[in-house]
């Protein structure tokens, strides 16, 4: 069995791991990005960037060679 199919069969599964799963990228996200400056290359509308640097207490940049995404 596939972990997708046992995970949709069993959702307190799926519910654990995916809490220990955004638990530990959090984890890992103030480790490596509190106070510090990150330059997003292809950020398109910076969506990701904004939001981590609110987050986190971080300043950002961000490029993107379309035009229309800035």
């Amino acid at each position: 069995m596939r972990l997708d199919e046992f995970t949709h069969k069993h959702p307190v599964f799926y519910k654990r791991i995916t809490r220990r799963l955004y638990a530990e990228k959090e984890r890992i996200y103030k480790q490596f990005l509190c106070d510090k400056s990150i330059l997003d290359i292809a950020c398109g509308r910076g969506d990701f960037l904004e939001r981590v640097c609110s987050l986190y207490g971080c300043t950002g940049v961000g490029i993107d060679i379309s035009p229309k995404m800035l």
